[in-house]
């Protein structure tokens, strides 16, 4: 799997609970997504509410955001991937099957990669 891995760094929420991630990829600079608040399970899916700012938006025309998680050390499992054109300027809910319990769900075990969309 290619693509602009997002990573989680120890930056805090800001105070409305909005974590801002970066997308990075080798000689290329950071592509900005913004978590909304906590993943959430329940009744088996997984919600996340993520934002794409103009900028990113417009640099990563074409592309899907692919949504995973590390099950184990080495072994990523895909839950789902969305085209960057479904976001516009407000954030967006989307939901996966939930690899885990209901209740909030741990940020740092999820992987997001902006990919190239299929042909």
């Amino acid at each position: 799997m290619s693509g602009l891995a997002v990573t989680f760094g120890d930056a805090p929420p800001t105070s409305d609970g909005v974590r801002t991630l970066y997308a990075l990829s080798r000689g290329e600079a950071g592509t900005r997504v913004e978590l909304w608040g906590l993943p959430h399970c329940e009744a088996g899916r997984l919600r996340l509410v993520l934002a794409l700012p103009a900028l990113t938006r417009a640099a990563q025309t074409g592309r899907r955001l692919a949504v995973s998680v590390a099950v184990m050390p080495g072994l990523v499992q895909r839950l789902g991937d969305w085209p960057v054109s479904d976001w516009g300027d407000a954030p967006r809910s989307v939901d996966a099957p939930c690899p885990g319990p209901d209740g909030d769900f741990d940020a740092a075990a999820l992987r997001l990669d902006l990919e190239a969309a299929p042909d």
